[in-house]
């Protein structure tokens, strides 16, 4: 037993332990291991694919916008009928450039690729340590609820033209 290197009177070294107030939540000593990982199947397996997928087209179409602010848009002419009956197709000559402009408010509207390139690290970071300190049901629901995020953006910039090339 270690030797205190100042004298304590008896009747606080034996004096009773109290019980805590209600409500009133001690941390762990430092010492403690923490508690174990949440489980891990299939199901989670196959859904970090999804939404890291999803993520990264997301990222991908961010930057070719960021990369082309202005994209040349032409629409197909018919220019006439080839002798096999086939229609000869080429561009229309008129020419409009358009500028897309990104609708997160956390990146601003023309943010350059070295915006982008950290807002995703950031995110896609801050992603994997939180879902990794959840319990399964709730790593579930945040994973499914940012795959339908992804999906929907992945989706609206496909309709807007946005591809990756």
């Amino acid at each position: 037993m270690p030797v205190l290197p100042v004298s304590v009177p008896a009747q606080v070294v034996s004096a009773p332990v109290l019980p805590l107030p209600a409500g009133l939540y001690l941390a762990p000593p430092l010492g403690s291991r923490p508690n174990p990982a949440p489980t891990w199947n299939q199901t989670d397996t196959a859904l970090e694919a999804v939404f890291w997928t999803t993520f990264a087209v997301d990222w991908l179409q961010t930057l070719e916008v960021a990369r082309h602010p202005y994209w040349c848009i032409s629409t197909p002419c018919v220019e006439g009928v080839l002798p096999d009956g086939s229609l000869l197709v080429v561009p229309s000559r008129d020419y409009r450039f358009d500028r897309y402009s990104e609708r997160n408010p956390l990146l601003g509207r023309h943010p350059n690729a070295r915006r982008v390139n950290a807002y995703f690290v950031a995110t896609g970071l801050t992603y994997y340590l939180v879902t990794r300190k959840l319990s399964t049901r709730w790593r579930r629901a945040v994973t499914l609820t940012a795959i339908s995020l992804e999906v929907i953006t992945v989706n609206g910039n496909i309709q807007a033209g946005i591809r990756i090339r």
